[in-house]
């Protein structure tokens, strides 16, 4: 082998070149203190080491960079977003309940129509059902018959439709409330009332207090609902609903809100006021503190002094970081009166609807979002179409490319991936009418990257001399189980669909409903992780739930809590990938 300092590394007699080589001394002459031997690709077009794939050092030969597998990148589920004719807007995903959805979330009227925020006309897009059923997204609003709101938040998220309002002549105990769970099949949930306007009804788990209007003025009424979350006059804006791998998904549009009237059919100077507004953060809420009069319309905003009207020395807006997202609140020069807008990752005003998605905690301990940003007014000329999905994980911390990359092998199709590792497929195959679908993984995705000596046989995470092996994890289906005798298990799903949970519970295969509710005591939203003795010092742990979504938080408990024990003979049931309770024997 020769090298001299500045040039390409020759071998052999013949001193042949090694191409995209290149030899580095430092010191002086007789006096090298570093040699630094250096290589690149042949050429662009490998000059990536792919997954599966590796580098061998073409110098020595003795070592090489393997790339083994890119981690978590398996069993993503699917977010879709696209327009349905020129003035409808659509979604489809898996929700927490395991249940899947497409749904028109994006309205434009085709003639003169008056949206919830007060701009009359064509050329306005806004939440609605493919009807122009508004879609609300701020806690205890009006909710007119037939329309909807998003309730609760994350695993406890649901977007529900007033179905029905009947208030009798013949006292409160003739009247009639209905609503429905869009994502599910189940039938009307009826509200419990339990005085004139007034009543609840329950919900994964959740009571909601509700209140309710219908009269010669109202005659087709209307529902307010107050989210048990918040406390106070606290109000939750763009509460998220949860898919089947844990993202979490907000609907978002510019929103006004009146803080003198937290509950709108309550008429109270100063004991009415909104006390503070919660956004989402992938985690739970964060409050923004409100304080203020009636007086002069001014208002203290997360600290800022807000002058309503604009008529006074108030400044006109505030700017609320919340985890990794930005809103303005703004003056809207009508008393008392704001305008609450998201901020795109330059800064400015989101003006139209978005969809928000928050990935879950990330190695940098923070969650980041996703904004799915529209464009078009909705009509034949400029229909509605997907603009672009901005990453808070780039604009915060600068991961990955600025831009979506173009395929080579279809130029209307481009890409691009969060930090987190949901990749992010932009189709402008309809120029004016773009659509996105998002992969996301549930776990963040990482590269399991190697350096090892050239003949080393690398399959998995662990390290080793000359051969890198890990069995890693083994997936057998019920009728496999006698592959892996002798072995720990975990044993996914319920007796319902896996005959090896039914042998664990000493029931029959098939056992559903509420067979698997006597047998379990786990109902409804509910989860079960236990463990059972296989009689060889050996355990299985059965993980599963009363249906998919719930056996879905199951397991995202069970992988993520570190209080969980597999010992034999512990029990758990739970509600939530957050919430479970140890049961005593």
């Amino acid at each position: 082998i020769k090298m001299s300092n500045g040039n390409e590394v020759r071998v052999g007699t013949e001193e042949t070149l090694i191409d995209n080589s290149k030899v580095v001394f430092t010191g002086g002459t007789g006096a090298m203190t570093q040699l630094d031997i250096q290589i690149a690709a042949e050429e662009i077009d490998v000059d990536a080491i792919l997954n599966e794939g590796s580098f061998t050092d073409p110098v020595f030969g003795s070592f090489k960079v393997d790339f083994s597998s890119l981690a978590n990148d398996a069993n993503r589920e699917t977010i879709m977003v696209k327009n349905s004719g020129s003035d409808k807007m659509q979604v489809s995903f898996i929700d927490h309940q395991g249940e899947d959805k497409t749904m028109n979330w994006v309205y434009n009227a085709s003639t003169s129509y008056t949206h919830p925020y007060e701009v009359t006309g064509v050329g306005v897009p806004f939440l609605a059902d493919s009807s122009g059923k508004l879609i609300n997204v701020v806690e205890n609003t009006i909710v007119n018959k037939s329309g909807y709101a998003v309730i609760g938040n994350e695993g406890e998220g649901h977007l529900i439709q007033v179905t029905g309002i009947s208030n009798s002549s013949d006292g409160f105990g003739s009247d009639s409330v209905s609503v429905k769970d869009v994502f599910s099949a189940d039938d009307s949930i009826d509200v419990s009332i339990t005085a004139e306007g007034v009543g609840s009804f329950s919900l994964g788990g959740q009571s909601y207090a509700v209140k309710y209007k219908k009269d010669e003025q109202h005659t087709k009424g209307f529902i307010t609902i107050n989210d048990p979350d918040s406390s106070g006059n606290a109000v939750n804006l763009f509460s998220t609903i949860e898919t089947s791998k844990g993202a979490k998904v907000a609907f978002y549009q510019p929103t006004v809100v009146n803080l003198s009237q937290y509950d709108p059919l309550v008429i109270a100077a100063g004991a009415n006021n909104v006390s503070s507004f919660r956004f989402p953060d992938g985690d739970g809420y964060t409050p923004a503190t409100i304080t203020g009069t009636q007086a002069n319309g001014n208002w203290t905003v997360d600290g800022t002094l807000i002058d309503t009207e604009q008529t006074g020395a108030g400044s006109a807006s505030d700017t609320i970081t919340i985890g990794q997202l930005t809103y303005n609140v703004t003056a809207s020069g009508v008393r008392d009166s704001v305008n609450v807008y998201l901020q795109d990752v330059s800064g400015a005003n989101i003006d139209s609807p978005a969809l928000v998605i928050f990935e879950e905690e990330d190695d940098n301990n923070v969650y980041e979002a996703m904004i799915v940003k529209i464009e078009g007014v909705g009509t034949s000329a400029d229909g509605l179409g997907v603009n672009t999905v901005e990453r808070t994980s780039f604009s915060s911390s600068g991961y990955g490319p600025t831009d979506f990359i173009t395929h080579e092998s279809d130029t209307d199709i481009s890409s691009v991936v969060t930090l987190f590792g949901s990749t992010v497929t932009l189709d402008e195959s309809e120029s004016d009418q773009k659509t996105i679908e998002i992969g996301y993984p549930g776990e963040q995705v990482y590269a399991e990257v190697y350096v090892a000596q050239a003949d080393a046989s690398i399959t998995g995470g662990s390290t080793g001399s000359s051969n890198v092996k890990e069995l890693g994890s083994v997936s057998v289906t019920d009728s496999e189980a006698g592959l892996v005798e002798g072995k720990n298990l975990i044993v996914v799903g319920g007796s319902c669909v896996n005959s090896v949970a039914a042998d664990l519970l000493s029931v029959s295969s098939g056992t559903c409903g509420s067979a698997w509710e006597d047998a379990t005591d786990v109902g409804s939203n509910s989860f079960l992780i236990e463990s059972f003795d296989r009689g060889t010092g050996k355990v299985a742990t059965l993980v599963a739930g009363y249906n998919a979504g719930d056996t879905a938080d199951a397991a995202k408990y069970l992988t993520t809590q570190s209080s969980v024990s597999t010992d034999a003979g512990m029990k758990y049931v739970g509600t939530s990938a957050t919430q479970a309770t140890l049961i005593e024997a």
